[in-house]
């Protein structure tokens, strides 16, 4: 289920896969969730995971200083 999203811009929930899709799904449901925790949720690997929070999903989350991920409420209206 992991992905590689590098050339993909994002246009909102419907121009997102079914892998950053259920990564905004886990931190929704699971707010505050660390990279490795969402990696073991989906079954795959933290880079993976990392690879999108920092690139297709930028924006959408955030990290704070304990390194745990949160949603960004402002531009998730939509979920």
């Amino acid at each position: 289920m992991c992905y590689n999203t590098k050339k993909r811009q994002r246009l909102g929930k419907e121009a997102m896969n079914n892998f950053e899709q259920a990564i905004i799904s886990i931190i929704s449901q699971f707010s505050g969730s660390k990279t490795k925790d969402i990696a073991e949720q989906l079954g795959c690997d933290k880079q993976s995971v990392n690879s999108v929070l920092y690139g297709s999903l930028r924006g959408y989350c955030y990290q704070d200083s304990s390194f745990k991920w949160f949603l960004n409420r402002k531009k998730n209206k939509i979920f």
